[in-house]
């Protein structure tokens, strides 16, 4: 499996080495497939037959998130992430997941309060944002939710096993 990833910031306030990066994105999107559902967005479209993701991850600070979270869900306030999907079919092995927007000052309150390290923070919230980037959706209680909340609690024990994350209770909580 191949990744292109792009990463964009300005702020400086988590700093994880891009290999490490894309080592835990190709491992989340190992494990879903693995899953072997079919993408939400487009059932007919099989996960299995993509050899290469594109994603791009932005870092941002609490006002601009809280204006993008305000513009697209129109919450006004502040989340730690965002996804933003393409829904692009597959092309030739290729699929573009879209972009993930992430507040590190959020995350640091979101880490805190589980007391784990921004950067396993910053993993586990990967998992739930390329859920999202897939297609699946948590904002009402459906058999969508229930899989999305399942295969995410998997992917994070495995995260926390296989990279030696602190075990933690976390589970998403939409802000």
């Amino acid at each position: 499996m191949q990744l292109e990833l792009s990463t964009y910031s300005e702020l400086n306030h988590i700093e994880i080495e891009e290999s490490v990066l894309r080592k835990i994105i190709i491992f989340i999107l190992e494990q879903y497939q693995n899953f072997n559902v079919p993408i939400p967005y487009n059932q007919e479209l099989q996960i299995n037959s993509v050899d290469t993701f594109s994603l791009s991850i932005c870092l941002v600070s609490s006002q601009e998130i809280r204006q993008m979270n305000s513009q697209s869900r129109t919450v006004d306030k502040p989340t730690d992430i965002l996804s933003f999907p393409v829904h692009a079919p597959i092309f030739d092995g290729f699929l573009q997941l879209g972009d993930l927007v992430i507040c590190p000052e959020e995350v640091s309150a979101k880490a805190s309060t589980y007391k784990i390290s921004d950067t396993e923070m910053i993993f586990l919230l990967l998992a739930h944002g390329i859920l999202h980037l897939l297609g699946f959706d948590h904002e009402e209680e459906d058999i969508e939710a229930d899989l999305m909340e399942k295969f995410e609690n998997q992917v994070t024990t495995l995260l926390t096993l296989t990279f030696g994350l602190e075990k933690t209770p976390w589970k998403y909580h939409t802000d």
